[in-house]
């Protein structure tokens, strides 16, 4: 084998190694992050030790400082994927981007969403533990806050603006997008039996995803006028 070919034998062969690890590495840390967010929505972030999160995570008992610094940084990355179980600011930038979409079938489109995570509510850590951080606030929910909450509420208020004819940072475009968060909220955060003891109707999502736009549309034209 000539030289020029030994050597790039060798170079794709680092090429693959540094894939492989990077890769690795990926892997290692979101079974920790999913391993985290199952022991945080059962204990909380007090009682959670991160020797627990590792054992599992089957991973060594310093993964987690290696990985993320700390608990604290931990938690951090959970709060975040937990936001992204809801829908993920890809999805939401998806949806706001698709140009063949009117704005109304986008908010439809949001409402179903919704309401096919608020039915698999049961099986996603993250409804748990933002449920404890809502009720229970930590000093780490404003990294959440500036890499999830904020960019999504920004695209809903851009699409509130626009179906009500309002600048996207005006008080109406607010009120309009507090109007539609909270009911999705509350699919969102309180369980599925909680829902069917006091509003049992709400099981049949196609109506009441319909009934739903139907409202909204109804008030933000009122908002309009």
């Amino acid at each position: 084998m000539c030289h020029g070919a030994f050597m790039n034998n060798i170079s794709e062969h680092s090429r693959r190694c540094r894939s492989s690890k990077r890769a690795d590495r990926g892997s290692t840390r979101s079974l920790i992050i999913d391993a985290a967010g199952r022991v945080f929505a059962e204990k909380g972030f007090a009682k959670t030790t991160t020797r627990e999160i590792c054992q599992k995570a089957g991973v060594n008992s310093a993964a987690v400082n290696y990985y993320f610094g700390s608990k604290e940084g931990l938690y951090d990355e959970v709060l975040v994927e937990a936001h992204r179980q809801i829908i993920s600011l890809d999805q939401m930038k998806t949806i706001m981007e698709d140009s063949a979409m009117s704005d109304e079938d986008k908010l439809r489109f949001v409402f179903s969403l919704v309401f096919r995570t608020a039915a698999n509510a049961s099986g996603l850590w993250g409804i748990k533990v933002l449920m404890r951080e809502l009720a229970f606030p930590s000093a780490e929910f404003p990294r959440s806050l500036k890499d999830e909450i904020l960019p999504k509420a920004k695209l809903m208020r851009g699409l509130m603006g626009r179906l009500v004819n309002a600048p996207a940072d005006s008080v109406k475009a607010a009120h309009a997008a507090f109007l539609v968060m909270m009911p999705c909220a509350y699919l969102l955060l309180f369980s599925e039996k909680i829902r069917s003891s006091i509003l049992p109707e709400l099981a049949y999502r196609e109506e009441m995803v319909r009934s739903m736009h139907a409202y909204t549309m109804a008030g933000l034209s009122a908002l309009r006028g």
